[in-house]
């Protein structure tokens, strides 16, 4: 305790890379769930980017930001794993994700838009992609889940300022060049939804899992919403009923090994939900409809 104290005191003093290096050790070991330890290691954090001259050149920014985003998300990943349902971790790896959304964004009008698209959209595809393969081993982990959503809705908030950017650019110059490698939001949303119900497949009786599919399924209908997509809000709301309905409300459908009420109870209670997240997006249809009249 007195060793960890000393570095808080001295931390000022000592050059950040190394002593980020003690105080992650020092973290592991002994106060991997408290709030101060990982304060100190966010401001860490920002006196290493304060302190880089690397992040304030063109050519070695995007490097040197993912190369200490990747370490710090490395770090959350094997104290979680360690510590499971570790809040403070995923607190942290969250503040990692969004300062990488962050720079990116500031660095955008300087160095070009297509330096931000490449940070941001690699970044959070990898994070979706490996919070999906997280759940299938940690299906309790409800800080996971949650941290998931955020992902989701940093890509959606992405994919707008992308298109903002885009048609800003067009107007001043007519020769803007569009990437069409990666993949439309409203694809990337759909594959998740899928994922997410092969999860509820292998575990139909734990909660956290069905979590992360109402999670899922808000961020799908508010983007659908916001879009004024009422048709395929409608369409999406009924395959998710009539998946539910088939795979889970079927005593017949559901293993013998797994707990049945369970699975009937979060099975009855996201239709629920489903249809009064229907209900409310038809109050906000009218009301833009009376808006515009």
């Amino acid at each position: 305790m007195r060793f960890i104290h000393t570095l808080w005191t001295f931390s000022p003093y000592l050059d950040a890379p190394s002593y980020v290096t003690i105080f992650s050790t020092c973290t592991y070991h002994l106060h991997h769930n408290r709030p101060n330890a990982w304060s100190h290691r966010k401001w860490t954090c920002k006196q290493i980017m304060k302190n880089n001259d690397s992040f304030e050149r063109k050519h070695e920014y995007r490097t040197e930001l993912l190369s200490w985003s990747q370490e710090e998300i490395n770090t959350c990943i094997r104290i979680a794993e360690k510590y499971p349902k570790n809040y403070y971790a995923w607190t942290h790896r969250r503040y990692s994700i969004e300062t990488v959304m962050g720079l990116g964004a500031c660095y955008a009008h300087e160095y070009g838009q297509n330096i931000d698209h490449i940070i941001a959209r690699e970044a959070l595809k990898q994070e979706l992609e490996s919070i999906q393969k997280w759940l299938q081993t940690h299906v309790s982990d409800h800080s996971a889940a949650h941290y998931g959503g955020v992902i989701l809705r940093l890509m959606i908030i992405h994919n707008k300022e992308c298109k903002d950017t885009l048609s800003y650019q067009h107007k001043i110059d007519n020769e803007v060049k569009v990437e069409t490698k990666h993949k439309p939001i409203d694809d990337v949303l759909q594959e998740n939804m899928i994922l997410c119900r092969d999860l509820i497949d292998k575990f139909a009786s734990n909660e956290v899992i069905w979590i992360w599919r109402r999670i899922s399924s808000k961020i799908h209908l508010e983007y659908l919403r916001d879009g004024l997509h009422l048709a395929l809000l409608n369409q999406f709301v009924q395959e998710e009923i009539d998946d539910v309905m088939k795979h889970h409300l079927n005593k017949d459908c559901v293993s013998e090994k797994e707990d049945h009420k369970r699975c009937i109870l979060f099975g009855t209670t996201y239709i629920l939900w489903l249809l009064a997240s229907l209900r409310r997006s038809y109050q906000f249809f009218s009301l833009e409809n009376e808006g515009e009249n």
